[in-house]
């Protein structure tokens, strides 16, 4: 999971699917949180990191550099966006650029970014997320997935974005 530790990207709900998951017997992953805590998070870092159940499941990382953030992304299982509200999303497009299935928020701009090629769950709803984790948790499951984001997202260039973004201003 990518971006600032905030009460708008919901980290909260990654607490409780975790929880919900572990309760229903599914062996949850190990979840890496990149991003410097923001407002109004002490709590829920607190109980995650204090928590017999996820103090051990949960890594919070900051000031990852590109090269560290390439690799995490690389290595990832898939990544998780459970975000209310973004303008963009970029860790959704970076998922996809990359070939890995983001479990994102169906809110706001995010299902714009790479479509049916990625799996969305209501910022609401702990128990949907756990699911959907363990769906892809399954190897025959995700290997399918990312071939098809492989296949079919079109990474778009900073310069090809300027270039469309030109285009309607002239």
């Amino acid at each position: 999971c990518v971006g600032t530790i905030e009460v708008r990207k919901n980290h909260a709900i990654l607490y409780y699917a975790w929880k919900e998951g572990l309760r229903k017997g599914i062996k949850m992953p190990q979840l890496v949180i990149v991003g410097r805590q923001g407002w109004y998070t002490g709590d829920i870092i607190h109980t995650i990191k204090t928590d017999p159940d996820t103090r051990d499941k949960f890594h919070f990382l900051d000031n990852v550099n590109d090269d560290g953030l390439v690799w995490l992304y690389q290595n990832s299982l898939f990544t998780v966006y459970p975000s209310y509200y973004e303008g963009w999303g970029l860790p959704v497009a970076e998922s996809a650029a990359m070939g890995k299935l983001c479990i994102s928020s169906d809110k706001s701009s995010m299902p714009e970014i790479a479509g049916s090629l990625m799996e969305y769950f209501s910022p609401y709803n702990s128990d949907e997320l756990a699911r959907k984790i363990g769906k892809y948790l399954d190897v025959a499951q995700r290997v399918k997935k990312e071939k098809e984001i492989k296949s079919k997202y079109n990474t778009k260039s900073w310069d090809d974005c300027y270039q469309q973004v030109r285009k309607l201003t002239n």
